[in-house]
């Protein structure tokens, strides 16, 4: 029964780094930095490198998650007037599709949804076994003050 609350929380888990993963790019979409030996700049800045999560599964159920940097690279964008342009105008921007970001957000509400389903049917379960094993009320509402 326990396994099953260790199940749904790393699923929880997932999809919380997901969504956060998700925020970041978004928010960062329009974060633009200088392009590699970009001699002529007035100033220089990495470019925002969009996140991804890594998700695996765990021998005795449940996943492992964590958000890494995606293997995506920049794009080269005409911005002019930014101090990070080099000598023809271009700054590097980040490769963020916003439609597969906003899918990805709902995606993660959902998987987290189910996952707390998940948890509290398995705690309703294990409540109705604990009052099935007892017969006192008084033990039945101590035992559900401890969960």
């Amino acid at each position: 029964m326990l396994s099953v609350f260790s199940i749904a929380s790393s699923g929880m888990h997932a999809a919380e780094l997901r969504l956060q993963a998700s925020a970041r790019n978004i928010a960062n979409a329009g974060t633009v930095g200088s392009l590699p030996n970009a001699f002529a700049a007035k100033q220089t800045r990495e470019p925002y490198q969009p996140l991804t999560v890594v998700q695996l599964s765990n021998e005795g159920g449940g996943v492992t998650a964590e958000i890494r940097e995606t293997e995506t690279p920049y794009k080269e964008e005409y911005s002019p007037d930014s101090p990070l342009a080099d000598a023809r105008g271009m700054v590097a921007a980040p490769q963020v599709d916003l439609a597969r970001e906003i899918a990805g957000i709902a995606d993660a509400k959902v998987s987290f949804e189910a996952n707390a389903l998940v948890l509290r049917a398995a705690s309703d379960m294990f409540n109705s076994l604990l009052e099935s094993l007892t017969s006192d009320k008084d033990d039945r509402r101590r035992w559900r003050a401890t969960i």
